[in-house]
């Protein structure tokens, strides 16, 4: 604001009274008015900044790089030398020419029965002995290829006579016992999981035998296309799971996983209900003792 204008006026008029408010353009409408002469006029006052800002671009020296430049070029020069000077070995040359192709030492039929699809797997321990699996039957063979037993897969299981498919087994090297899987059952009601774990490493001795619902969730499916796995504490047991009545697939619903104590799954005390357990006194006789 011109405060030389305003004292100027001030003193011309004796006494101003001011009424009004800053507009926001720098000048305002004021109600001028001498109480003891004249009535109250407008004038117009201006006002006027007592500074004036300004904007500079300061320019800003460079980085000063020179120092930690040169510090990295120095690491870099000196990994660059010390790998120049390493002493590598020379890799050995390897050609497909001279690797030598396995071999074949013996040689044994495994078992034959008709069914599709051919489902099947087998196991081998450590002193050779060959459990195999397919469709609903069990093979046990020697090292040298020597047929010790065959059997139905019923002979596993707590439930005599029942048709089995798509059996799954293992060895585990560790506690030197053999896992066998299979699946009975393609309606909900029916749908069964057998797990049977052999007593100690001979597969033509007891067996202990367990079953689990193939329909673990009560919503009406069956259990389907099922895989193992065996870790050092647990058995994990997957399969798919179909409505009743469905054909290729096509009521598939969801997976399913079991996870189950190994270690009592080998002493014969696993696990909740509804599973059950039985120990076979032969499984050559295709009805288990119950315990």
């Amino acid at each position: 604001m011109n405060f030389n204008k305003l004292l100027s006026q001030w003193r011309n008029v004796g006494c101003l009274l001011l009424l009004g408010a800053h507009t926001a353009t720098g000048q305002g409408a004021y109600a001028v008015a001498h109480p003891a002469v004249d009535p109250p006029k407008q004038v117009m006052l201006t006002a006027t900044p007592d500074w004036q800002p300004t904007l500079r671009t300061v320019p800003v020296a460079a980085p000063r790089l020179a120092g930690t430049q040169a510090k990295l070029v120095a690491i870099k020069d000196s990994l660059a030398r010390l790998q120049r000077a390493a002493n590598f070995p020379t890799p050995p040359t390897v050609s497909a020419r001279t690797a030598t192709p396995p071999q074949v030492l013996s040689r044994f039929f495994g078992y034959e029965l008709p069914g599709v699809p051919n489902d099947d797997d087998l196991a081998v321990a450590n002193d050779g002995t060959v459990v195999s699996v397919m469709n609903n039957r069990l093979a046990v063979h020697a090292e040298d290829g020597t047929l010790l037993r065959s059997q139905n897969l019923a002979a596993l299981s707590t439930t005599p006579g029942v048709r089995g498919f798509d059996p799954r087994v293992l060895y585990d090297p560790e506690a030197n016992r053999f896992v066998v899987v299979f699946l009975s059952g393609n309606v909900a009601a029916a749908s069964l999981v057998h797990v049977a774990v052999s007593v100690s490493a001979d597969p033509l001795g007891a067996w202990h035998s367990y079953q689990l619902s193939g329909s673990p969730l009560n919503d009406g499916t069956w259990m389907d296309y099922p895989n193992i796995l065996l870790t050092q504490n647990e058995l994990f047991i997957s399969g798919n799971t179909f409505t009743d009545g469905s054909t290729n697939n096509s009521g598939f619903r969801q997976s399913v996983v079991w996870q189950l104590n190994k270690q009592k799954l080998l002493a014969g005390r696993c696990c909740k209900v509804p599973m059950r357990a039985t120990t076979t006194a032969s499984p050559t006789t295709g009805s288990p003792s119950s315990t």
